[in-house]
């Protein structure tokens, strides 16, 4: 009797989601109440393009952002995202507000 061997592992790979009129915000792990305050993080919103589960053009929100590599940005659930164009304007003005000046090239800074 001959011995199987296994097929080795093929992986998918996909391109990046590009999201457009995206916008960078903080879920808290507060407002689930199973969920550890810990838990909360920041998430991307905005436009998704090339998305495996959402229509073109469909405004979503990632889960939490957990590399950044300047504009392409990897998520807990293991999604990866491409920052395309710039931001919302409100963003903008937020980061203004509180005194942050908006990188293109790096425009998400502090992940924890």
């Amino acid at each position: 009797m001959k011995a199987k061997r296994n097929a080795p592992h093929l992986q998918v790979v996909r391109s990046p989601v590009q999201l457009t009129e995206w916008s960078v915000g903080h879920v808290s792990g507060k407002s689930d109440a199973y969920r550890a305050p810990e838990q909360g993080g920041l998430v991307l919103r905005g436009r998704a393009q090339g998305h495996p589960k959402h229509r073109d053009g469909r405004r979503v929100m990632t889960s939490h952002i957990v590399k950044v590599n300047g504009r392409t940005i990897t998520t807990v659930s293991g999604s990866v995202y491409e920052l395309v164009g710039d931001p919302e304007p409100q963003y903008l003005e937020f980061l203004e507000s509180i005194g942050k000046k908006y990188d293109r090239d790096n425009p998400i800074k502090v992940v924890k």
